[in-house]
C-alpha cells in the first residue's frame, strides 16, 4: 500500500507538467494565428493616421483657412448674411508675403495675378467682382481641390455653418443666405394665466436705436418687438421695469409729483400720442392721468455661446 502511494506521488508532477506544456503550446498557436492580424490592423491604423492627420482641422496661420470666410460677415435686412470679400483677399495676400502697405497700393489686376484667379478658376477673370467670396478662398488653398469638385461645393459647406449660427431675418427673400435662430419674448398674462409668445424681428442697429429713443421721448412701445446685433454679433434687446398708477397735478405748468415730464399737459399728451399717459380729469385746477411707464434699458445676449452645440462647423463637414 505504501509503495502504491509513492508511485502516485511520483506521477503527479509529470501530469502537472504536461498540462502546463499543453497550455503553453495552445497559447503559442493562438498567438501565431492572431499576430499577423494584429500587425495588419496596427499598420493600417498608423497609415491612416499619417495620411489623414489634421485633415479635418485648419491651423490659424494656414492660407485659405475657412474661418477667413465664416468670420468676416455682416447682416443686412434685405441681403441676409453677407460675407465680406476684402478681408479674404487681404489675409491671403499677406499669407503670400505681401506687406499691408504694398497691398493698399496694388491694382485690381495685380491682385488677380497674385492670387492666380484666372489660372485656378479656369476662366479669364477681369475683375474681382467676377468672383464670389468662395471662389477667391478656393484659389488661396489647393487643399479644397483635393476633395471637392468646384468652388460651388465649398460655398455650400461654408454657408451651412453660417446658417446655423445666425438669426433668422424675416425680410430676407428665400434666394439669400439666412439664419435659422429665432428669439421670442414670453410674457405671462396673470389675468388669464396664459403665456404670450411673440417672435422678435431683426432690425439694423441704427434703426433699433431710433426706436429706443422714440420710447424714451414719447412712450412708443414698438421697440419691444425687435432685436438687433452689435459689432461683436451679440443680440441686443430692450428690457423694462413697469410702473403704473395715477398722476395728479393742480398746476398744468408745474407738476408737483414729477410722475410726468415737466411741461406735459392734456393737449401735449394727445398731440404726441404718448401711450404712457391717459388723461382722466381735465379741470381748471386739476389734471389727473393714469400712467404706465417703463424703466427701459438695453440688454446684450451672447446667444452664440448658448447655441454653440447646435451649430454645424465647416470643419465637421470637411472631416466627413
Amino acid at each position: 500500500m505504501k509503495k502504491i502511494n509513492e508511485e502516485n506521488n511520483q506521477n503527479q508532477p509529470n501530469i502537472s507538467e504536461k498540462i502546463k506544456q499543453a497550455a503553453g503550446e495552445s497559447l503559442k498557436n493562438i498567438i501565431s494565428v492572431l499576430l499577423p492580424f494584429i500587425i495588419i490592423i496596427l499598420t493600417l491604423a498608423l497609415l491612416t493616421w499619417f495620411i489623414f492627420d489634421d485633415e479635418g482641422s485648419w491651423k490659424d496661420d494656414e492660407p485659405g483657412k475657412p474661418s477667413t470666410y465664416t468670420s468676416n460677415t455682416t447682416i443686412d435686412t434685405s441681403q441676409g448674411i453677407k460675407v465680406n470679400k476684402e478681408p479674404i483677399i487681404e489675409e491671403n495676400l499677406k499669407s503670400l508675403g505681401y506687406e499691408e502697405e504694398k497691398i493698399n497700393k496694388m491694382t485690381e489686376q495685380e491682385v488677380i495675378e497674385a492670387l492666380k484667379l484666372s489660372e485656378k478658376l479656369g476662366r479669364n477673370v477681369r475683375s474681382l467682382d467676377d468672383c464670389t467670396q468662395a471662389e477667391i478662398l478656393w484659389c488661396c488653398s489647393d487643399e479644397y481641390a483635393r476633395y471637392l469638385e468646384n468652388p460651388e461645393q465649398l460655398e455650400y459647406l461654408l454657408n451651412a455653418e453660417l446658417v446655423t449660427q445666425f438669426p433668422k431675418i424675416n425680410s430676407v427673400s428665400t434666394d439669400k443666405i439666412n439664419g435659422i435662430i429665432e428669439f421670442q419674448r414670453i410674457q405671462t398674462d396673470e389675468s388669464i394665466g396664459n403665456e404670450q409668445k411673440n417672435n422678435l424681428q431683426y432690425i439694423s442697429e441704427s434703426e433699433f436705436d431710433k426706436k429706443y429713443e422714440n420710447y424714451k421721448n414719447n412712450g412708443n412701445t414698438e421697440i419691444f418687438k425687435y432685436f438687433t446685433l452689435d459689432n461683436e454679433k451679440n443680440v441686443v434687446i430692450a428690457t423694462w421695469t413697469e410702473e403704473s398708477g395715477i398722476f395728479e397735478s393742480n398746476n398744468t405748468t408745474k407738476q408737483n409729483r414729477r410722475k410726468i415730464k415737466v411741461g406735459y399737459d392734456e393737449q401735449r399728451i394727445k398731440d404726441e400720442y404718448d401711450s404712457r399717459y391717459v388723461v382722466k380729469t381735465n379741470e381748471i385746477d386739476l389734471i389727473s392721468a393714469e400712467y404706465k411707464t417703463y424703466q427701459i434699458e438695453k440688454k446684450k445676449i451672447n446667444y452664440r455661446s448658448m447655441v454653440g452645440q447646435y451649430t454645424l462647423p465647416f470643419e465637421y463637414l470637411w472631416a466627413l
